[in-house]
């Protein structure tokens, strides 16, 4: 509140509490804040889907399609706004869930949307947007199968790394090994994780195997692109030494 009050990086300021907002399942404050984040940083594309977000939780829907399909034509890689933009069509005004899967809702990348788009699950958001138990049930199908031609399939190292996180926290230890070691096996091509939540990820993959030197690779860059010189360097120096 004090860097709303001062000016000082208030875009982020009104972002972190749109979200603390809808933790706490204030809708209208958290459109408040994230639409006042929105107008003072246009180019921020997580506030602008955290706000189609909380527009589909509002009942907004047409305004959330709009502002949600405006960021993935600017960002089409972006897996937090395709997966919102899947939900959208899906959300029922009356009951507040997601209407029945019985229905044809005209998205045919749902099955790609399953192994990206829950890199935000850390981040504490309403039931209905984050359901750790729910996807870690769903989770059987993910990376377990090779295409029909046989070719190689690609693990996407932080999509490991999060479900051992996540394993971690609900007590399967065991699982959350082998997730991490999925990780750690995992193709580094194009990784560069860089949200705060992935930091907490991370470093609890360093706790279950402090020799897991991709994973203190990945924490460098996490803390790095988040200004934490000192921090970043350590990591990396315990890259080295794995």
């Amino acid at each position: 509140m004090w860097a709303v009050r001062s000016g000082h990086r208030e875009s982020v300021a009104r972002y972190v509490l749109g979200e603390i907002a809808l933790a706490n399942g204030h809708t209208l404050e958290a459109l408040d804040n994230l639409s006042q984040s929105v107008m003072l940083d246009p180019r921020d594309l997580k506030a602008r889907s955290m706000l189609a977000l909380a527009e589909r939780l509002g009942g907004r829907l047409e305004v959330a399609q709009q502002h949600i399909d405006a960021v993935v034509q600017e960002m089409p890689i972006d897996y937090f706004a395709r997966h919102e933009q899947y939900e959208i069509p899906r959300y029922s005004v009356t009951t507040g869930r997601p209407r029945s899967r019985g229905q044809n809702y005209g998205y045919s990348w749902h099955a790609s949307l399953t192994r990206f788009s829950k890199s935000h699950l850390i981040t504490r958001l309403p039931e209905d947007v984050v359901s750790r138990e729910g996807f870690l049930k769903k989770r059987s199908g993910v990376h377990r199968h090779s295409p029909a031609t046989g070719a190689a399939k690609r693990d996407f190292p932080m999509l490991h790394y999060t479900l051992g996180f996540l394993y971690d926290q609900d007590g399967d230890r065991d699982r959350a090994r082998s997730e991490y070691s999925m990780g750690a096996k995992g193709d580094p091509a194009f990784v560069f994780p860089h949200r705060i939540e992935e930091i907490a990820v991370l470093r609890g993959a360093l706790t279950a195997n402090p020799q897991d030197g991709r994973a203190a690779y990945y924490l460098g860059n996490v803390l790095a692109s988040k200004n934490r010189d000192e921090e970043a360097l350590a990591a990396w120096r315990d890259c080295n030494q794995a």
